[in-house]
């Protein structure tokens, strides 16, 4: 499944997004441009932004004072963009 999870906050929006790093599917999650970490599922991604406080933003931002939902549910799914061409 292609496509990322977004969650627009007053102070930015967040996206964990499937990617590969190396020959490894993994999610990157990123606040804004700024990558705050990488992980195995975009679940643990959300975990470590929500309730381990694992992931840091650079400017300093406290991300337990946002409103991320808790559920990838309170999440946006945006998938894929097609590159279909017309015949």
């Amino acid at each position: 499944m292609g496509g990322c999870w977004l969650c627009d906050t007053p102070q930015g929006a967040f996206r964990i997004q499937r990617t590969l790093l190396g020959q490894k599917d993994c999610y990157v999650v990123l606040l804004d441009h700024d990558v705050l970490g990488t992980c195995e599922t975009a679940e643990q991604g959300l975990r470590m932004l929500t309730e381990e406080h694992a992931y840091k933003a650079a400017c300093g931002l406290d991300l337990a004072r946002l409103p991320i939902p808790r559920s990838l549910n309170g999440w946006t799914f945006a998938p894929a963009a097609s590159h279909r061409t017309a015949n």
